[in-house]
């Protein structure tokens, strides 16, 4: 090389140039620099964004096919859907027996009627028919009830009036029936009684002598029988409701001493 310089140098066509010394060619320094090794560095990691997932494609449902039997072999069996089973048909109802064609028979006899049951006071009635006659004994102080053919009906105590205001004696008649009226006398009036029945004829003035109850003497447990009255014909409550729902008006009455 430096031997082709001289002759550049010598022909004039470049200049000389220092050739360069060994130690500068073997100088470190001039060296040059060799990169140091760069140790690699991870990745940085990347923030992903994340996707839908797209839907999986689902098959389309197949048409079914029929099962069509091998030749040569019966098709199987395939078990029936589970269906309900029909509730039990409900046993008929029993028929009423048909009722049975009454025989001809005689017609009977009407029903007699009872004799009413004995009230407190009086003996029992022997029929129950209306009472045509009612009797009345003022030696006794008992009154007998007796039906158109002559058959004692009832019987009970009565207290007439006092010998200073005797019942009168004589034939008379039921003239009027009262369900509630006011009794009114000398020195006393009572404002409601029920069941009287006031006598009337025999020269009697209207409503003066009745026979009616007296509660207010079984209120004091004074008995019947015995002369208490002001002329009247006391019963008791029972004899007096019994002598008004038998007795129509225009009955005879008889009182004898």
């Amino acid at each position: 090389m430096a031997l082709l310089g001289s002759l550049l140098v010598g022909l004039g066509l470049a200049p000389a140039l220092p050739e360069p010394s060994r130690a500068e060619e073997l100088s470190p320094a001039a060296a040059p620099a060799q990169p140091e090794p760069v140790a690699p560095q991870p990745p940085a990691p990347q923030q992903e964004t994340p996707q839908p997932e797209a839907p999986s494609p689902q098959p389309a449902p197949s048409a079914p096919q029929p099962d069509l039997p091998q030749p040569g072999l019966p098709p199987s069996p395939q078990p029936d859907s589970p269906q309900q089973a029909p509730p039990p048909p409900l046993p008929p109802l029993p028929q009423p027996p048909a009722p049975a064609k009454p025989k001809s028979q005689a017609p009977s006899a009407p029903p007699r009627s009872a004799p009413a049951a004995p009230a407190p006071g009086g003996s029992a009635p022997a029929a129950a028919g209306p009472v045509a006659l009612l009797l009345i004994d003022l030696s006794e102080q008992r009154l007998t009830a007796f039906d158109g053919e002559g058959r004692r009906l009832y019987r009970a105590l009565v207290s007439t009036g006092l010998a200073s205001m005797p019942t009168p004696a004589g034939q008379f008649r039921v003239a009027g029936k009262y369900a509630s009226t006011p009794i009114v006398g000398e020195g006393y009036r009572i404002p409601a009684v029920a069941h009287v029945m006031c006598l009337g004829g025999g020269g009697l003035r209207p409503d003066r002598i009745c026979i009616h109850p007296a509660p207010w003497q079984e209120a004091a447990r004074q008995a019947f029988g015995v002369r208490r009255s002001h002329g009247c014909i006391r019963v008791s409550s029972p004899t007096a409701r019994w002598l008004f729902q038998r007795t129509p008006a225009g009955a005879e009455v008889r009182i004898t001493p």
